[in-house]
């Protein structure tokens, strides 16, 4: 059986850590990754993005992820992984397409759609991250204004989903339904809300990256 080289290695102690919520340990890792010359893009997606698939998988199977301690506290060792990645994946250097993202105002998270954006970035996506507590019409603004591929709404909250019909409504009126794809994820969201919005979905940072890519035909 083949043996793993260093930097496998390194990423595998990486993924390990966050399963196991090893706080100390996640961004001295993810350093360590870096300083061996992985690339930003491996680290984000291997060590912190399946681990992230991998722990959810583990607590919930096939259902939809809720609040649960372990869920938690491995969200919260990712993000101190991701607190060091950060620097080293800059704004993306476009060349897979534009991507704006937000969480729509009235909702406060966005841990999960942060991550989703860097990992979009790290992938080759250039992200407008417009971070959370954003209103409609700023979504629609701004994909006009970068000519965006793409435009990704999280919601982690039912009450928000008047937040994204509003979204729909003013791109449909502006005739950019046609030209901008819309994919939506978040922890109330569902594949079959989606389907009835027409609109794509992805429930994690590693499929919104494959989605993304299928979105603009990449």
């Amino acid at each position: 059986m083949p043996t793993a080289n260093p930097k496998e290695k390194i990423v595998d102690r990486l993924k390990l850590a966050v399963k196991n919520a090893d706080y100390d340990a996640t961004g001295e890792i993810a350093q360590e990754a870096l300083d061996a010359g992985i690339e930003p893009a491996v680290i984000m997606q291997q060590g912190v993005c399946d681990a992230l698939m991998e722990l959810e998988h583990d607590l919930f199977g096939e259902h939809k992820s809720w609040m649960h301690p372990r869920h938690l506290m491995g969200a919260e060792s990712a993000r101190r992984a991701i607190a060091v990645l950060e620097p080293s994946i800059n704004g993306g250097d476009g060349s897979l397409g534009t991507v704006v993202l937000g969480v729509p105002s009235g909702d406060p998270h966005d841990f999960g759609t942060k991550t989703v954006a860097l990992t979009l970035m790290a992938a080759g996506f250039k992200v407008e991250y417009l971070g959370r507590d954003v209103p409609p019409s700023r979504f629609v603004q701004k994909a006009q204004e970068v000519n965006a591929d793409i435009v990704g709404i999280s919601c982690y909250q039912t009450s928000n989903f008047k937040r994204i019909e509003e979204i729909l409504e003013m791109m449909a009126t502006l005739k950019l339904r046609d030209k901008v794809k819309v994919m939506v994820g978040g922890s109330v969201i569902t594949q079959k809300y989606a389907d009835k919005k027409n609109v794509a979905y992805a429930p994690n940072a590693a499929e919104a990256v494959k989605l993304a890519r299928t979105l603009v035909g990449r």
